[in-house]
């Protein structure tokens, strides 16, 4: 159980780097101020119009329930569920990057770089760790 700990820190990072960058776009000049960005998941839009904080702890209960799930299914499901996080969120980030901050297309690229590098590496560190438990 320890050892799928790693299989959830890309997904975290990635939804870290995501909520971060859809902020900074909320409060771009091109955002025109909160009200003014349509968010593609309404609960979002729903949380960003109250309190910041409760829009934090949103996104906190929101990885802590992932999280379970990851540390509770199987291990090819708990891997699925994992790359499927990641992908969402690295779209997410990308799209907040690319379309709201206006950062280009090489932010986009390094985005989708980091976040494939990030998962490659839990992942091999996720296998190690399975053959040191199977080993002993």
């Amino acid at each position: 159980m320890k050892q799928k700990l790693l299989l959830c820190i890309a997904p975290i990072a990635v939804c870290i780097a995501d909520q971060t960058l859809r902020v900074l776009g909320r409060s771009s000049p091109s955002a025109l101020g909160l009200a003014a960005v349509t968010e593609g998941i309404s609960f979002h839009q729903g949380l960003l119009h109250e309190l910041p904080l409760v829009f934090a702890a949103g996104i906190l209960v929101w990885m802590l329930l992932f999280s379970s799930l990851i540390l509770l299914l199987p291990r090819r499901a708990s891997m699925t569920v994992s790359l499927t996080l990641v992908l969402g969120h690295t779209w997410g980030a990308a799209t907040w990057a690319y379309q709201e901050l206006d950062l280009g297309v090489w932010t986009v690229i390094s985005i989708c770089l980091l976040a494939a590098a990030l998962t490659v590496w839990t992942w091999d560190m996720y296998d190690s760790a399975q053959d040191s438990a199977a080993a002993s």
